[in-house]
């Protein structure tokens, strides 16, 4: 074993190179860590990931390995932290939980079929079986992903992380009903989570309890709660310094600080410049501030650390898409719904980017699907319905109107396009009625207006 500098880079790097060797025959097996750069982590993390590397370096331990590779995964290195992982897997006296930490990082990197088969070694540990279940249900294999659900709660029938993926498989599969039945059943036990009502909002709203969906459809934007997972926490426990800020950065974007974050994730990045979701985060504000330059090269930093990270292509493809450049962005979006293919927001994009391009039919079907994973963002039902609109399937388009208007009943867009169905489906009186009762509220308004003119157009013609 033996520690190599690499003196042709501006600041020291170290590489850590392990021979292992195995039974007594003089077969060996080289094992490298990639460079680390040391030079731009935080003071508290540098130090506590180069006494790992010394640990490394005096025995090579499976358990030296593992707890590197933690540092590693635990300050968003995850392609690193794997090859450590992978390292400890195959020496004697592996620690029990390696393994699962492999499988966590893996699917960071949207390896999820071979975190699904590392996570699998686990049988008598819930959180195992339910992280199996959200990856099959990332990679739309709901069967797979109901029966690794239906485990976890075989191990615990109190795992709410558990009952909330089987009511999401069942929201996918369209059996609103039952989604109905568990995520109730989860809030009479006292949860009460946003996102829990979130959920429950969209089940109500796909069983037409429309009263009931509205108020709790409300708060849009949230995220799933922490689920229970003690070995999560551990490896989370080996963060150190600027790592343990990313959340507060991320916070301050979910709550609607753009400027806030910017400050947060720039000083993040500079700090841990291959970090793809801290590159990612910081892209995105800098396109909701219209910083479009910056925001391309740090989406395209991400990319380049890890050119498997969804979220870094999907926001690559929505910069490109604002700025006009509809080819790449076609390309960038096909890849992200390519590592992810439940991914509604990513499948809201293509729907747009094809209707920008004429794609009328290619729009339908990925707003469709955005829709069927469980959008609940009017403006995507709103495009499904412009898209039968041009395609002349005005029932449908009509019925994808009246659902928006259920929820949001100022939205003029869906309005003009229901009053546009309905004359085109024979009905020119509830058509007009519900057109100059809109006109009355908002007289000036330019989607009434296409509508009143198109319809009277319809009505010359006859």
């Amino acid at each position: 074993m033996f520690l190599l500098y690499n003196n042709t880079m501006r600041t020291p790097c170290i590489a850590i190179i392990l021979l292992l060797f195995f039974g007594c025959t003089d077969t060996r097996q080289e094992v490298a860590v990639p460079t680390i750069d040391m030079s731009q982590l935080a003071p508290e993390a540098s130090a506590a990931i180069e006494r790992a590397i010394k640990d490394v370096q005096t025995t090579g331990s499976a358990e030296n390995w593992t707890t590197l590779g933690l540092y590693l995964q635990a300050h968003g290195m995850y392609l690193d932290a794997t090859l450590c992982y992978e390292a400890a897997i195959n020496l004697p006296n592996t620690p029990t939980k390696s393994r699962y930490w492999l499988a966590l990082s893996l699917a960071k990197l949207g390896k999820y079929d071979q975190a699904i088969s590392n996570c699998s070694q686990y049988e008598n540990y819930t959180p195992a079986y339910w992280r199996r279940g959200y990856w099959l249900l990332d990679l739309g294999k709901l069967e797979d992903a109901k029966i690794a659900f239906r485990l976890a709660l075989e191990a615990n029938p109190k795992a709410v992380a558990a009952m909330v993926g089987i009511a999401r498989v069942q929201l996918q599969m369209g059996n609103a009903n039952e989604a109905i039945v568990l995520l109730e059943d989860i809030r009479n036990r006292g949860g009460n989570h946003p996102y829990l009502s979130y959920l429950l909002g969209t089940a109500y709203q796909r069983a037409g309890l429309i009263e009931k969906a509205t108020p709790l459809l409300l708060n849009t934007g949230v995220t799933p709660p922490k689920w229970e997972d003690p070995w999560f926490d551990e490896m989370i426990g080996y963060k150190r310094g600027f790592a343990a800020k990313i959340s507060e950065a991320i916070a301050k974007l979910d709550n609607g600080n753009p400027t806030g974050a910017l400050t947060s994730l720039a000083l993040l990045a500079k700090l841990n410049p291959r970090h793809p979701t801290i590159l990612t985060n910081l892209a995105n504000v800098q396109l909701q501030l219209n910083q479009i330059s910056d925001a391309t090269k740090s989406c395209s930093d991400a990319i380049r650390w890890n050119p498997n990270h969804s979220e870094a292509q999907l926001t690559m493809a929505q910069i490109l898409f604002q700025s006009g450049n509809l080819s790449r962005a076609e390309g960038y979006i096909k890849k992200a719904i390519e590592l992810r293919p439940t991914n509604s927001q990513a499948h809201s994009l293509a729907g747009k980017i094809a209707l920008r391009g004429a794609n009328v039919q290619q729009a339908a079907r990925h707003f469709e699907q955005a829709i069927a994973i469980g959008s609940n963002n009017p403006s995507d039902r709103e495009m499904l319905g412009m898209s039968y609109l041009d395609l002349r399937k005005y029932e449908k388009a009509a019925d994808q109107f009246a659902l928006v208007i259920q929820t949001t009943p100022n939205a003029t867009l869906s309005i003009g396009g229901l009053v546009v169905s309905l004359s085109k489906i024979g009905q020119p009186s509830e058509a007009t009625r519900i057109l100059q009762k809109a006109l009355s509220k908002f007289p000036n308004d330019p989607h009434l207006q296409r509508a009143a003119n198109s319809i009277s157009q319809q009505g010359s013609k006859q």
